[in-house]
């Protein structure tokens, strides 16, 4: 399968599929083309697609039927797809493609360059869902890998342990005996701390020695066709580091037998081992096997007369090489396991490496994507601000809700990659609790409205007004689930309440409430209940295609529920209607804020008290508008286009205030600041706020550590620029007030 992604083209007109390729050759992409729904359909079954670009008006089977069936297969249903057709002025045709499941519309003849721009942006998400998709695959290995080696582990520790277990037993054993057993219990102590094979050898055959009273002990290894004798302890030397073929030898029988041999008198038997023990002080032997089911050594002692072994001494070797052997496999075991750490070790710094990278890849998204779209609502908003036709004012009102909706979607999909990557965290902040809820239920009752549904908000008086917490996860989580209310509500009524949550006993300062969502809509079938609140997931099978929607919002929501110390469930009756609750935890602010009065606004349009702003920005679009919108609020602006131009500017001439983008060519905003600060240009304390499409809030606070004084994301939000500007303002006026 190719790395690249796969753009599917459908058209009747082969001159227009050459078109087609042609405004999309330079894309790095493979391009499949089709004359007709068919041939898109079994294209579709044969290899996944990025995008799907589709001609409305074709013989047989047209673009909306051929978009509705894509949408009927599990397969193809989260498919893009663009219609390009010639009926694209007209409302009508466009709300029948959008209403089959489009995501956008484009006219013929067509702009390759607006064409590349559209496919570009699906192209980059399809490109970072595979990456995701990929790296998730490779965590869940490694997880089940970890799982795997941990239950390992474990079932090793446990057989450690018994082994520990039964070596304290064999002391305890050795002390009830007394005399010999308790030199076997010493021994046994001290192989439970050896460390290596040479100092448990060294243990056992001096042990060996004295729990017989032998002349000799020896340690045998099997080292392929021989028996290599690998330590000794002995009133002379013996065979200490010679080889013997197994086949000659006696050691060679017990190790093939597993069986112990015990010989009276040496020069009596039959065979080579007269002659092997010839020139040495033996005279009898017992020969122990090290492992009885499966010899890994084998354990000798010899004496210097012949006798007969005395049979509590021999029982006392065949334990010691009953210890030796658990000893070897222990040290066998713990050179596994070390070796296993060592690779989860290197296991962990890839992991970690991957996280890193996937940090520094949502940021770089998030600045890619948001910087284009800071462009395309911006500039929508100023077109819609100006004097236009009514008809181009309509088609600018459908292209920034498309845009809101796609930034909704984008975020959405950073959400849930930073929830995965742990790199979430709350930002707690005091805010207004009846004006979080009115700022959520008041534009979705309008939609409501619209639909013929009521939605009312219940609050018990109990609730307290200002709360510390997390405001905008808060507002996020709510309009999540009030808007999927309206959204499956065609009739009735939708009602949002808030009470104390009914539990008790909580930490002081601490409050619990409990939300709730009602409706009397479509409901959620019994067997979906447990699947609704997982990523990607609808009530029906037909509710995307219907109602549309990502299936990330509930998981994200029970994820920040989660976080803020709560959790959330639904009840819900197909065809009656649904109940979501949710309970969340917030802090309670010791004093709460008065609301700043009419003379703290910023300056307006015409009211003479403009400030002089200087704008940081190197991208032309972003230049525009933002130059744009201060303006329209009366406020002169001057343009630097990198670093060291706004360093120079500041050195010029004095301004009241200064916008800076973050990702600039050369010398980057935070460097800018810290000179600025520094006193290398200007005045130090000149106000800074950071404009920038870096969304994530560990950047927000690195750029308030680099020295500026306030943070807005890209897209720009037209109240969340006025509030900026208002609290600069303030701050400067504060500045200025002559001391009491």
């Amino acid at each position: 399968m190719e790395d690249r992604s796969s753009i599917l083209i459908v058209d009747d007109k082969p001159e227009n599929l050459f078109a087609l390729k042609q405004a999309l050759a330079p894309l790095d992409v493979r391009i499949v083309a089709a004359t007709g729904g068919e041939e898109a359909l079994k294209a579709t079954l044969r290899e996944p697609f990025a995008l799907a670009i589709v001609d409305v008006l074709m013989p047989g089977m047209d673009g909306y039927e051929l978009v509705r069936l894509l949408r009927g297969q599990e397969e193809t249903k989260r498919l893009p797809v663009i219609f390009l057709t010639a009926l694209y002025p007209d409302p009508g045709h466009a709300f029948r493609g959008y209403e089959s499941g489009a995501v956008d519309y484009l006219g013929k003849p067509f702009s390759p360059e607006i064409l590349l721009y559209k496919v570009k942006v699906f192209l980059d998400l399809d490109r970072s869902r595979r990456e995701l998709l990929q790296q998730r695959n490779a965590l869940e290995a490694m997880v089940i890998e970890q799982a795997r080696v941990n239950e390992r582990l474990q079932r090793e520790v446990r057989e450690r342990q018994l082994v520990e277990r039964e070596l304290r037993q064999t002391k305890e054993e050795a002390e009830r005996l007394g005399g010999k057993q308790e030199r076997l219990a010493q021994a046994a102590q001290a192989l439970s701390m050896a460390k290596d094979l040479a100092s448990m050898m060294a243990i056992v055959v001096k042990a060996a020695r004295e729990l017989s009273g032998a002349q000799g002990a020896s340690f045998i290894l099997p080292d392929g066709d021989d028996c290599f004798h690998a330590a000794e302890d002995a009133v002379e030397p013996l065979w200490k580091g010679r080889r013997f073929p197994k086949k000659n030898c006696l050691s060679g029988w017990v190790l093939d037998n597993g069986e112990p041999a015990v010989i009276q008198d040496v020069a009596g038997e039959p065979g080579a081992l007269p002659g092997v023990c010839q020139g040495t002080f033996i005279r009898s032997l017992v020969i122990a096997p090290v492992g009885r089911e499966a010899p890994v050594a084998a354990l000798g002692i010899y004496w210097a007369t012949g006798l007969a072994p005395d049979p509590e001494a021999v029982r006392l070797l065949y334990s010691l090489a009953d210890l030796a052997s658990v000893v070897m496999e222990n040290l066998r075991l713990y050179d596994e396991l070390k070796t296993r750490a060592e690779e989860l070790g290197e296991q962990k710094a890839i992991a970690e490496k991957a996280n890193r990278a996937k940090s520094e890849f949502l940021a770089n998204m998030s600045h890619e994507i948001r910087t284009p779209m800071n462009g395309i609502m911006g500039m929508t908003e100023l077109a819609l601000l100006s004097e236009i036709p009514d008809q181009t004012r309509s088609y600018l009102q459908m292209a920034k809700s498309s845009a809101l909706h796609l930034l909704s979607i984008i975020n959405d999909i950073l959400d849930l990659s930073k929830i995965e990557a742990g790199k979430l965290v709350l930002d707690c902040q005091e805010f207004d609790l009846l004006h979080a809820l009115h700022a959520v239920c008041d534009p979705l009752a309008m939609t409501a409205r619209k639909n013929g549904v009521a939605l009312t908000c219940v609050i018990d008086p109990a609730v307290p007004a200002a709360l510390l917490g997390d405001k905008g996860r808060f507002k996020q989580i709510l309009t999540n689930i009030v808007g999927n209310a309206v959204k499956f509500t065609r009739k009735g009524q939708v009602e949002v309440g808030v009470r104390p949550a009914d539990s008790a006993g909580g930490d002081a300062g601490r409050s619990r409430l409990l939300f709730w969502v009602r409706d009397s809509g479509i409901g959620i079938p019994a067997g979906r209940l447990e699947a609704i609140f997982e990523s990607f997931a609808q009530a029906t099978s037909s509710a995307h295609i219907e109602f549309g929607g990502t299936g990330l919002g509930l998981p994200i929501s029970k994820k920040f529920v989660e976080m803020m110390g709560g959790s959330i469930w639904v009840e819900s009756e197909e065809g009656r209607g649904s109940t979501f609750s949710f309970t969340v935890e917030f802090g309670q602010p010791e004093r709460w804020p008065a609301r700043p009065g009419a003379g703290d606004r910023a300056p307006a349009a015409g009211d003479g008290q403009g400030l002089r702003i200087l704008l940081v920005e190197d991208n032309r679009v972003n230049q525009l508008l933002a130059a744009d919108l201060l303006k329209a609020r009366g406020h002169r602006v001057a343009i630097a286009g990198d670093g060291p131009a706004a360093l120079g500017a500041l050195r010029r001439e004095p301004f009241d205030l200064v916008f800076l983008d973050i990702r600039l060519p050369g010398m980057d905003g935070e460097e800018v600041a810290r000179q600025v600060r520094a006193g290398a240009a200007g005045d130090p304390a000149v106000p800074i706020v950071a404009l920038t499409a870096h969304a994530l809030k560990e950047d927000r606070e690195r750029f308030l550590g680099a020295g500026m004084d306030d943070y807005i994301s890209k897209p720009i939000e037209i109240e969340v620029l006025d509030l900026v500007l208002e609290k600069m303002a303030r701050k400067l006026r504060e500045d200025k007030s002559p001391l009491p």
